[in-house]
């Protein structure tokens, strides 16, 4: 089952709907060259300064390339970001996204994958030495979806790495919801969680 299938019910689908479009809006705009000045101005510092309110949560890779804020068009405030190689789930980005549920009661967490993601050909080509240290780590997060797509492909290139990359995503999402919070949260149609996929030489994030 996918992660949108349980942590959709309930939640109403206006408010959805709304959030999503917004994120795509600004996404295109920022795909075809034509963002939006987000607002960091002074006045937005000081609007925000005893209080918050982010359309959604985006757990997204640290890659330099792909900074949501600017992926999605989206100003200071608008959203609650974690990040962190391969965008993979332990228990402090776990933690940081039960406070975004719970203390700021964000309605949607995106799980955000992307192409040509360096952690994902890392533990494609198993090229960083073994040392037991925290990039091992991350590559031993990302191995289950590593090993799925080796059983579709035949070599190590490009589409393999997306491939995993893609089932990555969808494997840190039902690692979400294993969260009694965010489960609990999901049932109870407080919040959605959706897996997205952003595409560096499109510029275009797809929901999957």
């Amino acid at each position: 089952m996918r992660a949108e299938d349980t942590s959709t019910r309930g939640l109403a689908q206006n408010t959805l709907d709304t959030i999503l479009a917004e994120l795509t809006d600004g996404n295109r705009r920022f795909a075809y060259g034509q963002p939006l000045r987000a607002d960091c101005s002074p006045q937005r510092r000081l609007s925000l300064l005893h209080c918050q309110r982010p359309l959604a949560a985006v757990l997204a890779c640290s890659d330099s390339r792909v900074g949501p804020e600017m992926i999605l068009d989206q100003s200071l405030g608008q959203l609650f970001v974690v990040r962190v190689a391969g965008n993979v789930v332990d228990d402090i980005v776990l933690g940081s996204l039960e406070y975004a549920v719970e203390h700021l009661a964000v309605p949607l967490v995106v799980v955000m994958g992307h192409s040509g993601c360096g952690a994902v050909t890392a533990a494609c080509r198993e090229d960083i030495e073994n040392t037991g240290g925290p990039a091992d780590r991350v590559l031993a997060a990302i191995m289950p979806s590593v090993i799925a797509a080796r059983g579709t492909h035949q070599r190590v290139d490009d589409e393999m790495v997306d491939t995993g990359a893609r089932l990555n995503v969808a494997r840190q999402a039902q690692l979400i919801l294993e969260s009694k919070t965010i489960k609990d949260a999901a049932e109870q149609g407080r919040v959605a969680v959706r897996e997205a996929w952003y595409d560096q030489q499109s510029g275009l994030v797809t929901w999957l």
